[in-house]
C-alpha cells in the first residue's frame, strides 16, 4: 500500500543532469537542420504525415551524391590526397552541385586500420535520404512567434536563393515558450532559462526537487516557473492560465519529456497526450527520450527481480539499491537455468556491482520506479499520434551519420525500406537500442538542402571544453572508433585561436580548407564528444541572467557540494566546471569586479576616490597577509566583500578582465589557492588525487595550486569566451 506521495518512485538523483546539451533548444534548432526542418511556426507547414519520403531522399541524394561502400574504400586508399586537390576540383566545377557541397569521397574521419564510416556521407548530414530523417523539428532556436518577412519565403518553383534580412542561422535570440516535465534536479531546466529570453515552465510533481530548481531559479531572474503539481494538476493549472482556445502564441514551442513515459502508468500517459494535444502550438516541438526494445530485452527479467526485491524485501529503502544487486548475485550464483541460457546476465551483474557509489542511485532510478514500460519505437509513434504528433529525426546529431552505427550492408539494406517508421525501427535492431531520444513535432515546415546548408553555413560554433581534452576517440553504437588525427588537430586549433571565441561554419571551411561535408561532419563529432556546441547571440539580460546564476551557485559550491553545471551565455548550455574550478571563478570574478569598480569610479567620481584606494589598500594588504601567514583571513574577506556588495556594476557588457603578466600571475594563483582553501577548510572538504583522498593541508594546499595554475594558464580563455568568467 502506498502511504506517501513517493513511494516507489525514485528521482532523486542526478541523472537527468548528463542530458543537458540534448535539452538545448540550439541543439534541437541544429537537429532539426541538419535534418531540413525549420521550427518556425509563423511560416507555412508541410504536414509531417503523407511526405513523399523516397521522392525527398532521391532529391537529396541528386545534389549531395550517394552513399556507397565503393567510395568509402576510394576514401581509404586513397586519404592521403591533398586538400588542395579537392579543391581544385571545387573551382572547376564551380557550377556542379555536388562540387559546390564539397567532395564527398574524400571524406572518412577514421584511420584506415579500423572499420569504415563515411561521416561526410551528406544525406545523413542535411536530411538522410532515409524516412527516418524526413521530419525533424524540435530543437530550433527559431519562434513560432516570429514574423519573417516575403524574401524569407522560398519558391518551390526555383532553386532558392538566401536573401533574409534577419540573420540565417541558429544562435539568433528568439523569443519562445518551453516546457518540460519531469525535470529532476532542474539543471537543465535553469540553464536554458538563464541563457535564453524565452518563457519557461518546469513541473516535477517532488516537492525538494521543485524547491531546488525554483531556488536557482530565482537566484537568475529568468522567466521561469517551477510547480510540483502531479500530471492532472498541471493540466488544470494550464487549462486555467493559458485556455484551451488560447491562440498560438500563449502555447508551448517545445515540450521536453527525458524519461518521463517509461516510468509513468497508463493514466498519466493519457494526461500527458492531453497536455501536448492542448498547448504544443502548431508547428511546436517535443523532445522524448524513452527506454526501447530491442535493447532493453535481455535486462527486463533482471529488472523485475529488482523490482520484486523493493516490493517485499524490508530493508531501508536506500539500502535496497546495494542489497537487490548482492540479491541478485547469490541468485545467479545457484545457476538457474535462466542465467545459463542468458550469460549476459553476468556481465549485467558485474556492470551493476562497479557502478561508483555516486551512480547509485542509478539502479533504483532505472529498476525501482513502481511503474516501468519499455517502448518499441513504432508503438511510441502510434501513441503519439493521439497527440497529432509525428516523428522528425533524433535528437542527437551523432544519429544522423548513420554509419557509424549501422555497416555499409545495414545501411544498404535500410536504404531498401520505404516507410519512414519501418525503417527506423529497424534501426534500433542494428543498434540494438535501449533509449531512444526521438523529435516529434504538430506539422513542421521542410526547408530545402540550399536554405539548411546556408544556415548551417551562417552558424557560429565553439569548443566547451581545452582542445588539449580531445582524445581523438569517438564513441559509437559499433564501438570506439579512432579518428583522423591530422583532420581533428586542425580543426581544434582553428576553433581555439582567437581566444576561442565562436566561428562561423563558413569561416572554418575557409581556414581549414575542408570541403563543407568534411567539417560538417567532423564539428558534429565534436558536439557528439561533448567538446564542441553551437553559440548563440548574446544580449545584456542574457548576460545578466547567467552571471546571476552562475553567481549563485559558486557562493553554493564555496559552501557546501553543489551543481558541476555551469551556465554559459554564449554556448547557451551547461559546461562542467569541478568544485575548485568554480571557487576560483568565483574569486576571479570578484577581483574582476573589484577592479572594474576601483577604475570606473576614479574616473567618474573623484569624491570618493580616497573611500576606493582605501578599500584596495586593504584588499591588498588582506591578500598579502594571508599569503604570508598560509591562512586566508575568512572574516576580514567577508568583511571587504559585504562593502563591495553595494557598488553597482554594468551588467551591459562583458566582464572586465584582470590583465595577468608574469609580475602577477604567481600572486594571483597563490591568492586563487588560499581562496578554495579558506572554504574548504571549514568544512573539512578535500581533494582527491589518483583515487587517493589527500588529508594534510600541505597536500590540498600543493593539490589546489597546482589546479589553479591550469586555471589561470589554460582554462581562464576558455572560460572567458564562454563568458562564464
Amino acid at each position: 500500500m502506498q502511504n506517501s506521495w513517493n513511494q516507489g518512485y525514485y528521482t532523486d538523483l542526478e541523472v537527468y543532469d548528463g542530458y543537458t546539451h540534448e535539452l538545448s533548444p540550439l541543439n534541437i534548432d541544429l537537429n532539426l537542420t541538419i535534418a531540413g526542418f525549420d521550427c518556425d511556426s509563423s511560416l507555412e507547414y508541410t504536414e509531417s504525415k503523407g511526405t513523399n519520403h523516397r521522392k525527398y531522399r532521391h532529391f537529396i541524394s541528386k545534389h549531395y551524391k550517394d552513399f556507397s561502400q565503393d567510395s568509402i574504400e576510394s576514401s581509404l586508399k586513397n586519404k592521403g590526397d591533398s586538400i588542395e586537390s579537392n579543391s581544385q576540383e571545387d573551382s572547376k566545377n564551380s557550377n556542379n552541385i555536388k562540387s559546390k557541397l564539397g567532395n564527398l569521397e574524400d571524406s572518412t574521419n577514421l584511420t584506415p586500420t579500423h572499420h569504415p564510416i563515411n561521416e561526410n556521407n551528406i544525406e545523413s548530414k542535411l536530411g538522410n535520404s532515409q524516412d527516418s530523417h524526413i521530419k525533424d523539428s524540435k530543437n530550433s532556436n527559431l519562434s513560432p512567434t516570429h514574423r519573417p518577412s516575403k524574401e524569407n519565403t522560398l519558391s518551390p518553383t526555383h532553386h532558392p536563393i538566401i536573401k533574409n534580412k534577419k540573420p540565417n542561422k541558429i544562435g539568433s535570440l528568439k523569443p519562445y515558450k518551453y516546457l518540460e516535465l519531469g525535470f529532476g534536479k532542474g539543471t537543465s531546466l535553469n540553464v536554458h532559462a538563464a541563457s535564453s529570453l524565452a518563457t519557461f515552465i518546469g513541473n516535477d510533481f517532488n516537492p525538494a526537487q521543485a524547491l531546488y530548481a525554483r531556488t536557482f531559479g530565482r537566484a537568475s531572474g529568468a522567466d521561469i516557473k517551477i510547480y510540483d503539481d502531479s500530471f492532472a494538476e498541471l493540466e488544470s493549472r494550464l487549462d486555467s492560465t493559458i485556455g484551451v482556445d488560447a491562440p498560438d502564441f500563449k502555447k508551448f514551442d517545445y515540450i521536453v519529456l527525458h524519461g518521463v513515459f517509461s516510468w509513468i502508468n497508463k493514466e498519466n500517459q493519457e494526461i500527458i497526450l492531453r497536455i501536448i494535444r492542448k498547448y504544443l502550438k502548431l508547428g511546436g516541438v517535443v523532445y522524448n527520450g524513452y527506454n526501447c526494445l530491442p535493447g532493453w530485452a535481455s535486462k527486463m527479467p533482471a529488472r523485475h527481480i529488482f523490482a520484486l526485491y523493493n516490493q517485499f524485501a524490508h530493508d531501508a529503502p536506500f539500502d535496497r539499491i546495494t542489497n537487490c544487486v548482492t540479491f541478485f548475485e547469490k541468485l545467479l550464483a545457484c545457476e538457474p537455468m535462466f542465467s545459463k541460457l542468458n550469460p549476459q546476465n553476468l556481465d549485467f551483474l558485474e556492470q551493476m556491482k562497479n557502478l561508483p557509489n555516486s551512480q547509485k542511485s542509478y539502479i533504483a532510478h532505472e529498476y525501482l520506479n513502481a511503474d516501468w514500460e519499455i517502448f518499441y519505437f513504432s508503438d511510441m509513434v502510434k501513441l503519439l499520434d493521439k497527440a497529432k504528433l509525428s516523428f522528425l529525426c533524433s535528437g542527437k546529431v551523432i544519429e544522423h551519420f548513420e554509419e557509424f552505427s549501422i555497416t555499409a550492408e545495414g545501411v544498404a539494406f535500410l536504404n531498401t525500406i520505404d516507410n519512414k517508421i519501418f525503417r527506423e525501427q529497424l534501426k534500433d535492431y542494428f543498434i540494438n537500442r535501449q533509449f531512444r531520444v526521438d523529435l516529434f513535432a504538430r506539422a513542421m515546415r521542410r526547408i530545402s538542402i540550399f536554405e539548411a546548408r546556408e544556415k548551417l553555413l551562417n552558424t557560429k560554433f565553439m569548443l566547451t571544453r581545452l582542445k588539449s581534452e580531445f582524445d581523438f576517440k569517438a564513441d559509437t553504437a559499433r564501438g570506439v572508433i579512432d579518428l583522423m588525427r591530422d583532420r581533428y588537430e586542425n580543426l581544434l586549433e582553428i576553433l581555439a585561436s582567437s581566444a576561442y571565441q565562436p566561428k562561423s561554419l563558413r569561416e572554418i571551411i575557409t581556414l581549414s580548407r575542408l570541403t563543407f561535408p568534411q567539417a560538417m561532419s567532423s564539428i558534429m563529432v565534436l558536439i557528439h564528444q561533448g567538446m564542441a556546441s553551437v553559440a548563440q547571440d548574446v544580449n545584456a539580460a542574457i548576460l545578466s541572467q547567467t552571471r546571476a546564476y552562475n553567481a549563485f551557485l559558486f557562493k553554493e559550491q564555496s559552501m557546501r557540494l553543489s551543481s558541476l553545471y555551469v551556465a554559459s551565455p554564449v554556448a547557451a548550455c551547461a559546461v562542467v566546471m569541478s568544485e575548485s574550478e568554480q571557487i576560483f571563478a568565483k574569486a576571479y570574478n570578484e577581483l574582476c569586479e573589484r577592479d572594474a569598480t576601483f577604475a570606473s569610479f576614479l574616473a567618474e567620481n573623484s569624491g570618493v576616490e580616497n573611500n576606493l584606494v582605501e578599500l584596495f589598500s586593504a584588499l591588498e594588504s588582506s591578500v598579502v597577509a594571508s599569503l604570508e601567514s598560509g591562512v586566508l583571513d575568512s572574516n576580514n574577506r567577508a568583511s571587504l566583500e559585504s562593502n563591495l556588495d553595494s557598488i553597482a556594476l554594468d551588467s551591459i557588457a562583458f566582464s572586465p578582465r584582470l590583465k595577468i603578466d608574469s609580475n602577477n600571475k604567481e600572486t594571483l594563483i597563490s591568492y586563487l589557492t588560499q581562496y578554495v582553501f579558506a572554504a574548504f577548510k571549514p568544512q573539512d572538504r578535500k581533494h582527491v588525487k589518483n583515487g587517493q583522498i589527500l588529508e594534510s593541508d600541505s597536500e590540498n594546499l600543493a593539490e589546489i595550486k597546482r589546479l589553479a595554475t591550469q586555471f589561470i594558464e589554460s582554462k581562464l580563455t576558455l572560460y572567458t569566451a564562454l563568458a562564464i568568467c
